[in-house]
């Protein structure tokens, strides 16, 4: 794919949450949608751990903040992280 790496965060904010937007120009997430939050899950072979996205899904639970993924406009993956104030 001759698309160049990008990266974009963005942050928001209303009078009771953050939001945390974080997307790419990668390949999307296909359908591992059901399993990305999965302990030790890595759609890299031999690359990671698979506990990043498992931590942070389990924190957002601790602290009442939720997490969302979809397609951005970026044609790669996105994530919106809400967490309450």
């Amino acid at each position: 794919d001759s698309r160049s790496a990008k990266v974009r965060v963005t942050v928001d904010e209303t009078s009771q949450t953050l939001l945390f937007d974080v997307e790419d120009t990668g390949f999307g997430l296909g359908s591992d949608h059901d399993v990305i939050f999965t302990p030790q899950y890595s759609s890299k072979s031999g690359a990671g751990h698979g506990i990043g996205l498992y931590l942070v899904k389990t924190n957002l639970d601790s602290c009442g903040g939720t997490l969302e993924i979809g397609e951005s406009d970026l044609l790669g993956a996105r994530l919106s992280i809400y967490i309450p104030k």
